[in-house]
Formats: C-alpha cells, sequence, structure tokens
C-alpha cells in the first residue's frame, strides 16, 4: 500500500498485488512513497475522511481481497476503485467484479486530479444522476426523443448524427457516433424486453413497434466543449457485474467470436467518455460523451475510464 498526492480534500492510497506493473511515472506527479504494512494500512485509512483507495493487479490475494472488503467497513468511508495502466484493463476489470467495485481508472487519471474527484464523488452516490445534466452546462438544452417503432428507430439516429456533425464536422465524429447509437439503440430495443417466458421479444428481423408500458429514449444536448447523448429503457435488466464482464472478455480478446457484448465494448472504444447507469427492474441508461475538440478538453484524461454503476432500490 502506497500514498499518492492528495486531491483537494480526499488522500490518495494505493493497494498494489505483488505482481502489479509499475505505473507509468508520469502518472503519479511525484514518486511513490513507501509500502505500508496491513496495520499502517488500517491506520492510514482510519486518519483519513474518505480516503480514494485505488486497487491495482488482477490476480489478488484472498488477503489483499479481504482487505478491500474489511475497507470499505471502516468509519472513514473509503471510496474504492480499480486502477490500472491503459493496455492492462484487463485484470483491473477481474479486480473490480471480484470486489463489486463500479470503476476503472487508468492510470494515467493521476495527472487530472479533479476529473478524478468528480468519479470519486460519483462513487460515493452511487454514480451521477441519471440523465446529462451532470455532463454539460446548465444553461445547455436538453432535447427528449422516443423510439416507438422500426421507422423512428432510423430518424432517431439520423437526427442526433445530424445535429452532431454541424457540431463537430469531421467526418469521422459522425461515423463514430452513428456506430455508438446504433449499438446503444439495438442493446435498448433489442436485449431490453422479455416476453412472459422470459425470452426476448424483438430481433432485428421481427421488431416492428414497442408494446404500451414500454420505452426507449433518447436525450441528447450540447454546449460549447461537449456533445451527450443518453439512452435508455425502462426494463433495467443489465446488471453491473455482466456490463463489466462483456467488457473485459472484449477488451482482452477472448470475446471476439461472442455473438453478445461487443456493444459496451465499441461504445467505451469510440466514445470520448462512457458512463452506464443501471437501476435494477427499472432503467438502463448509457450516456456517452463526445469532446467537440480535444484542446477543450485539456482539463480532462485522455485515457478512458470504465464506468458502471448499480443503484438498488433508486
Amino acid at each position: 500500500m502506497s500514498r499518492l498526492p492528495r486531491l483537494d480534500q480526499r488522500a490518495v492510497l494505493l493497494l498494489q498485488a505483488e505482481e502489479a506493473d509499475p505505473l507509468p511515472g508520469r502518472a503519479l506527479g511525484r514518486r511513490l512513497l513507501r509500502s505500508l504494512s496491513v496495520i499502517e494500512l488500517i491506520e492510514a485509512v482510519r486518519d483519513q475522511d474518505r480516503p480514494l483507495v485505488l486497487i491495482q493487479g488482477g490476480a489478488l490475494s484472498e488477503e489483499t481481497i479481504e482487505l478491500a472488503q474489511a475497507l470499505a467497513d471502516l468509519p472513514a468511508r473509503p471510496v474504492l476503485a480499480a486502477l490500472e495502466s491503459v493496455g492492462r484493463m484487463g485484470p483491473a476489470l477481474t479486480t473490480a467484479r471480484r470486489l463489486g467495485l463500479s470503476a476503472v481508472f487508468p492510470a494515467e487519471a493521476l495527472d487530472y486530479p479533479e476529473e478524478l474527484e468528480t468519479w470519486a464523488q460519483w462513487i460515493e452516490r452511487g454514480g451521477p444522476e441519471p440523465g446529462l445534466a451532470e455532463h454539460l452546462a446548465p444553461e445547455a438544452p436538453i432535447r427528449r426523443l422516443e423510439v416507438r417503432d422500426r421507422e423512428t428507430k432510423v430518424t432517431v439516429l439520423d437526427s442526433v448524427v445530424a445535429d452532431f456533425q454541424t457540431f463537430r464536422p469531421d467526418s469521422r465524429g459522425g461515423f463514430d457516433l452513428r456506430l455508438v447509437l446504433e449499438e446503444a439503440l439495438n442493446n435498448a430495443v433489442y436485449h431490453a424486453f422479455e416476453s412472459a417466458d422470459g425470452v426476448e421479444k424483438y430481433s432485428i428481423r421481427n421488431f416492428e413497434t414497442l408494446e404500451p408500458g414500454e420505452e426507449v429514449t433518447l436525450d441528447y444536448g450540447r454546449d460549447a466543449r461537449t456533445f451527450a447523448v443518453d439512452v435508455a429503457d425502462n426494463q433495467g435488466r443489465l446488471r453491473r457485474d455482466r456490463a463489466l464482464e462483456k467488457i473485459e472478455r472484449h477488451i482482452d480478446a477472448h470475446g471476439l467470436l461472442d455473438e453478445r457484448g461487443r456493444g459496451l465494448f465499441l461504445c467505451h472504444s469510440l466514445a470520448d467518455r462512457l458512463i452506464v447507469n443501471l437501476q435494477p427492474g427499472r432503467l438502463t441508461q448509457l450516456v456517452v460523451l463526445f469532446a467537440a475538440d480535444k484542446t477543450l478538453w485539456q482539463d480532462r484524461c485522455p485515457a478512458r475510464p470504465i464506468l458502471v454503476f448499480e443503484r438498488e432500490g433508486a
């Protein structure tokens, strides 16, 4: 366990598995201080208010797992997340799933304390508030579109992409957004709704229209820096562990032949940010953010975190 530089009002601690790869020096802001024993670790957490504890390494020992689980019960209310270099996010996702964590941070994020603090606050709250308000300037208008049938699914997609191309006219950006929204809408329409016998009701071959009570919505808005879209259904069938597993399989290339699961991975890979908000039985929401220009996002980490939040009984 090592100490890292503080955020504004929050200490940052690093728990590394024995086999963890060294973190890139430029990501630390300064060198790591000495490792702490288990007793020193507990004392370090107790002495802080809501410290951020970052856990690095995929093959965690049982002792490390028990320790991490014990930390969550301390009165200091530590915030736990996995941490790893971009090329090793797969093992970090394994860690997140074993410990029930909502987030995997890229090591590069340690150079972006304001964004790191935002992510830590989201973990404390069980995620950002559903919707786009936290991701855009307060004055940014947000428009809601509903997908009811095959025709509106196409027109909604075309409308949002057309607006985006006036926001960021490079041809690549429009292609990426279209692919991301196609995957998000396909997930919402084809995987959210079940028949009485538990079988998915709709497929690309048989979908014509949603039934009463079934909802798929797309909200989008923009400000000077960011174009934001969320796609949501009102069923809430996706769970956090399953979402992390899907991303993990494709990051590690184990899922290349999987018939399902590519959608979340593509959204994570092509959007500048993907935030997944889950409320079991009520809501599955994918929020994607695209920067107007990378120079306008200099205060944000260029490497992408993995953020999958699940709120029970929200």
